[in-house]
């Protein structure tokens, strides 16, 4: 089976923003690659692929000014080779000032609007273009 058609059809995507997007794929980043995907292949993008994308993002940012909805490394995990013993273990992902700057909930991203904005004309483009498989 084709990898990007499996990915569509179990919409793997998180619904929460988060910049930066180390550890969670989010749904921004999802529909962002599905219109790549479907640019890249020509190919049609069922358009129930991606509705709950347009819903969410423009339910909870109506604006088009997107904000961060968890810090970037919450509820992530890391490996860290402990020298002594030569092992990996895994430990509580770490962070660091800048990361809890760019990461302090509810703050405006400018990256995740630019990439919000970027996304929509990509929709725009899709649409003119009949790339969007709508059912009759």
């Amino acid at each position: 089976m084709d990898q990007f058609k499996y990915r569509i059809g179990r919409r793997l995507v998180r619904p929460l923003s988060s910049f930066l997007r180390f550890y969670h794929y989010d749904v921004l980043r999802g529909f962002s690659f599905l219109l790549n995907w479907s640019h890249a292949l020509k190919r049609q993008l069922p358009l129930e692929a991606i509705e709950e994308c347009i819903e969410y993002i423009d339910g909870n940012f109506p604006d088009g000014r997107m904000r961060v909805q968890r810090a970037a490394w919450s509820g992530a995990s890391s490996r860290w080779l402990n020298p002594s013993t030569v092992s990996w273990t895994k430990v509580p992902a770490a962070s660091y000032p800048l990361l809890e700057g760019v990461s302090e909930v509810g703050i405006e991203s400018p990256y995740l609007t630019k990439s919000w904005t970027d996304v929509r004309l990509n929709l725009l483009a899709a649409i003119e273009e009949e790339m969007i498989e709508t059912a009759n």
